[in-house]
């Protein structure tokens, strides 16, 4: 091996290894201080790499050579993350909010691409007056710029959300529309740039340009996704399902090199048609998860690396006015729509923070804007560029914030996260674990968890059927529904008891019931629930006296109950299963 070629291997691998120790440290420190783990692996690449390095003035970990010889990594990370974002578009899925749904996406993405492409143009016109294009003047410079901050405003990170939710294990009506958005951002996004460089900057000159730009991944992800799906058939191991999407995902990102196309959107695809054909989608991706958090971890860290902190000084009013509308359009525009689309005041609430992050998706965008309009792509970039460190550093604590804020994660993660073991601790469970291999008693004792409450591990936002729903939406909602009895509330929000599947399929069978019968007909007054104050131990008795029942409604009150949420075996076992060593 050449001389020099060694010496850049054995820096990118040294500087990799060193990142992961670095990166293990931190995040376990962001825990402590209320922080995703996600940004502490930000810091960390932003510190070693050789942006903030060469503002401040030191040696960073990792250099520009370094990075742009690890970058492939990043990709292979994200191609990996669209096809996990392609894989919640389960049609049947999609079908449980239906027109709702796109009522939600349209008022998101429309009132954040009005607001920020509203509010750029209005800035370039009338302050700072830069003209881009000598063409078309002013006007036409600024209604450039205009559309294409507006276009990538829309899209949101997958990666720095993804991670978010999966660390804090989140799980609720808002955690699911996210998933579902955070693709429809992206690729809506994906869309109207290739559509709008095509009409605007006509770098191709035929309408074969944008025809190609735009279907070619989608035959890709088509094809990649066809081939996981027969392939799986005949696969039992999960080391061999992860080999078969390991090696799809990378073919992806090299096939989309090779032929110029966006690999965003094939992956994307890739998931849509794995999840929606393959009957072993669900064990492939649970596979997945056992090998892909270090490739996440890498991703983040050189995200961190490559955030130009430079660009903050060149970011100029342009910069500010994006971030500051594009916050306000994400927020304004998800409550309009959960407000349209009849959700509840939770979802209306905090949804917007929760698609706040920025990344990858729009520096690719910006970059190939840059490569066709260079006068313009490259303001445009340089604001893109400027407002990702913002939104990266900020998107992942705002994810972190809504998700907690809504209910949707339980205390008892909360405070795990928090409260993570010491290194005196560390050095008495090992030496325990140690004299417990060689034979000699440990005379250790094992905390119970009994004496954590309900309000601990419940999950606060859940979705209900309420008294008057029609029996069609009801068999609509419990498709698509994580329990396996479903809660019914009156219009105040108070508990009356459940409905279950054995009541259900006795409808079913008569279609003039189906016609007439709404939720309360189907109401089981429920004498099975818990108080948010109810000791985990007596919580565990009632599933093991219940073994049919995994779910049970938390409800609070004296008279009226209130619905507070719902805990599940699951959660209850969780807190059993990893004991404490005294």
């Amino acid at each position: 091996m050449d001389g020099h070629v060694a010496e850049r291997l054995g820096s990118a691998l040294f500087a990799i290894g060193i990142s992961y120790l670095i990166a293990l440290l931190v995040g376990r420190y962001a825990s402590r201080l209320h922080l995703p783990k996600v940004t502490g692996y930000l810091v960390v690449g932003l510190l070693a790499g050789p942006s903030l390095a060469e503002l401040v003035g030191y040696n960073g970990l990792i250099d520009w050579d370094t990075l742009a010889s690890i970058n492939i990594l990043s990709e292979v990370a994200l191609a990996l993350i669209m096809v996990i974002i392609g894989s919640q578009f389960k049609l049947e899925s999609l079908r449980r909010w239906g027109r709702r749904l796109l009522v939600l996406s349209v008022s998101e993405i429309g009132v954040t691409f009005v607001a920020v492409a509203g509010a750029v143009y209005l800035t370039n016109f009338y302050v700072l007056k830069t003209i881009l294009r000598a063409d078309l003047g002013l006007f036409g410079s600024s209604f450039d710029i205009a559309i294409f901050t507006g276009i990538i405003s829309i899209a949101t990170a997958p990666a720095a959300t993804l991670l978010v939710i999966r660390e804090y294990e989140s799980e609720g009506p808002i955690t699911d529309l996210v998933f579902a958005l955070l693709g429809l951002n992206n690729l809506i996004s994906i869309v109207l740039f290739d559509i709008f460089a095509f009409i605007l900057l006509n770098q191709d000159g035929s309408f074969y340009g944008v025809l190609h730009a735009l279907f070619s991944p989608v035959f890709m992800g088509l094809l990649m996704g066809l081939l996981v799906s027969v392939w799986a058939q005949k696969l039992q191991n999960p080391v061999e399902m992860q080999l078969l999407l390991f090696g799809v995902i990378v073919a992806n990102v090299g096939a989309a090199h090779l032929w110029h196309i966006d690999f965003f959107l094939s992956c994307f695809v890739a998931g849509v048609v794995i999840v929606n054909s393959s009957p072993k989608a669900p064990r492939l991706f649970e596979a997945l998860k056992g090998v892909d958090y270090p490739l996440y971890v890498m991703f983040f860290i050189i995200a961190g690396a490559s955030l130009h902190f430079d660009a903050l000084e060149h970011i100029g009013l342009l910069g500010v006015v994006y971030i500051v509308m594009r916050s306000i359009g994400k927020a304004a525009g998800s409550w309009l729509g959960a407000h349209l689309a009849d959700f509840g005041l939770v979802e209306r609430k905090w949804l917007g923070y929760a698609l706040l992050a920025q990344a990858g998706v729009a520096i690719g965008l910006s970059q190939s804007l840059a490569n066709m309009w260079p006068d313009g792509g490259q303001v445009i970039q340089t604001i893109v560029l400027g407002s990702v460190v913002v939104f990266e550093l900020v998107g992942p604590v705002a994810v972190r914030q809504a998700l907690v804020r809504a209910g949707e994660v339980p205390v008892l993660t909360l405070y795990s996260k928090s409260s993570p073991e010491s290194a005196l601790e560390g050095m008495h469970h090992v030496i325990q674990c140690f004299r417990h291999s060689i034979g000699v008693p440990s005379g250790h004792k094992f905390e119970s968890a009994a004496d954590i409450l309900v309000e601990h591990v419940m999950r606060r936002n859940v979705e209900t059927i309420r008294e008057d729903m029609p029996f069609n939406e009801i068999l609509k909602f419990i498709a698509h529904s994580r329990y396996d009895r479903f809660p019914i509330t009156d219009r105040e929000g108070n508990y009356l008891g459940v409905v279950d599947y054995k009541d259900i399929r006795d409808v079913l069978v008569d279609d003039v019931l189906k016609k007439l019968v709404v939720a309360r007909d189907l109401l089981k007054p429920e004498p099975l629930t818990v108080t948010p104050d109810r000791n985990l131990k007596d919580v565990l008795e009632i599933f093991k006296i219940h073994s049919n029942i995994t779910y049970l409604p938390v409800v609070s009150g004296d008279e009226k109950k209130k619905l507070a949420g719902i805990v599940s075996q699951n959660d209850v076992l969780a807190a059993f299963r990893a004991p404490s060593v005294n």
